[in-house]
């Protein structure tokens, strides 16, 4: 409607200043019959008349127009907030949920990891667990790194510390399953010592990283 409001404004002076302008002048001049028997007066009555009517109805029609489009754009504002929203409220249940589990297999791992000294048949438990972390690892990292290309440096930050942790527990299983055994209990604890405190920052930052990724959405 705002691509013709040039048109409508010129119809509108036209018909409302310009023709009358032009019916005055033809009656000053008896170019225009005004005799009330004659049907003449008729035909300018129901010309005048239309124009009236059409131009109420252009009115109505263009309000009925803003009216619609105003309301379909609060429609389409509101439901493009409510999906922001929601897909916020899921990516942060997803890196708090996946970030709680790569947590709880280090810890896992830990465990397999202290009371394999000496022993062989937790290898393949350590291994599968200490894969089972990495797999997290890399899916944590992808989604921080597809979701938060344009986020906050607290985002690269979480990437990194997931990255930290998990480069020490490799560390660490190939110290555990060495042929040799060459890595103490007492060692073994001390690298898990550091890794828990890590683990202790991971969770800080995944809080951190929720509420301020929520502010980055406006949530």
């Amino acid at each position: 409607m705002k691509k013709y409001w040039k048109e409508i404004v010129i119809t509108i002076i036209v018909a409302i200043i310009i023709v009358p302008l032009i019916i005055a002048f033809l009656l000053s001049f008896r170019l225009i019959c005004t005799d009330t028997t004659n049907e003449w007066i008729g035909f300018w009555g129901g010309y005048l008349g239309a124009i009236i009517s059409g131009l109420i109805t252009l009115y109505a029609l263009y309000k009925t127009f803003e009216d619609n489009k105003k309301n379909l754009q609060e429609t389409f504002e509101h439901d493009r907030l409510v999906r922001k929203i929601e897909e916020c409220r899921e990516f942060c249940k997803y890196i708090t949920e996946n970030t709680a589990e790569y947590i709880e297999n280090l810890f896992l791992c830990e465990e397999y990891m202290l009371c394999s000294i000496g022993e062989k048949y937790n290898a393949i438990d350590i291994l599968k667990v200490s894969n089972r972390v990495a797999s997290l690892d890399t899916i944590l990292r992808g989604q921080l790194a597809h979701k938060c290309r344009f986020g906050s440096e607290v985002c690269g930050q979480l990437g990194l510390q997931i990255k930290k942790i998990t480069e020490m527990l490799i560390e660490s299983r190939k110290k555990c399953t060495e042929t040799t055994q060459s890595v103490s209990h007492e060692e073994l604890s001390n690298i898990f010592d550091q890794i828990n405190l890590e683990i202790e920052v991971l969770a800080q930052m995944t809080r951190r990283f929720v509420d301020e990724y929520k502010k980055e959405q406006n949530i």
